[in-house]
């Protein structure tokens, strides 16, 4: 059966949010598939044989409805600027590659609800702080969540953010970021959506500085899972955020 990206799906897309995914960093896990499977009901997809869960580190700007006008900031600031960690692994259903989000952590209290109503994303609140420097690049960021003593931390080397190019065809890249569609599953429901943007620009970089006890204590599934990557890309600009729609069981 052909492997094939949203992207290439000629289906009717709609967007209902623009947005901009800023500062991006991806960690990625290599886990045992059968694990990750108890938790998610859809197909686990593999590179090489194995399950991968990753966490995304990264800014949303400039987030909007799409079809009103740009006065809609001022009434939806507290939406359009935040922080975000996503948990999530690598699924396939029917040939279609896509993400499963296992959790989500976000800095805006008001986000949470709207988000789990409508896409059925786990969002929890979190205290996220990032930092980033300028060329040779170093950043560091950090999550920790009120009366929990676990936190995530993160200090990269320093790397050179104009080494970052597209992601070559068959590697684990490609495989990881080159992903238009997304599912989720609450209450007993699952939803997919799909998003659009330009293929991602990456360069892989090199962690000094680890600690990801908060993820582990959230997500069980990282039993026993070894951190083998870690990319950076400078973000994806005015992403298009589809309508969520429901997916029989």
């Amino acid at each position: 059966m052909k492997r094939k990206l949203a992207n290439e799906n000629q289906d009717f897309f709609r967007p209902i949010f623009r947005a901009n995914w800023e500062r991006l960093f991806l960690f990625n896990y290599v886990v045992r598939k059968e694990l990750v499977q108890k938790y998610v009901p859809v197909e686990i997809d593999t590179f090489n044989e194995q399950a991968y869960i990753s966490l995304v580190a990264f800014s949303v700007t400039k987030m909007r409805m799409v079809g009103l006008p740009n006065c809609q900031r001022f009434f939806l600031k507290p939406f359009c600027e935040h922080e975000f960690l996503n948990v999530s692994t690598y699924v396939s259903r029917g040939g279609e590659l896509g993400i499963y989000f296992l959790e989500e952590f976000v800095n805006r209290y008001c986000a949470i609800p709207l988000a789990k109503i409508t896409y059925g994303l786990p969002y929890q609140y979190a205290k996220i702080e990032y930092e980033e420097s300028s060329e040779p690049t170093l950043a560091r960021g950090l999550v920790g969540q009120r009366k929990c003593r676990e936190i995530f931390d993160f200090k990269t080397r320093p790397f050179d953010s104009r080494d970052c190019c597209s992601c070559e065809k068959g590697s684990e890249a490609e495989f990881l970021m080159e992903r238009y569609s997304a599912f989720t599953g609450r209450g007993g429901l699952r939803r997919r959506f799909e998003i659009r943007h330009k293929p991602w620009q990456y360069c892989r970089v090199e962690i000094e500085n680890w600690t990801d006890d908060l993820i582990r204590k959230r997500v069980p599934c990282l039993v026993g899972a070894q951190l083998v990557s870690a990319y950076y890309s400078a973000g994806a600009y005015d992403v298009e955020i589809g309508f969520p729609c429901w997916v029989p069981s």
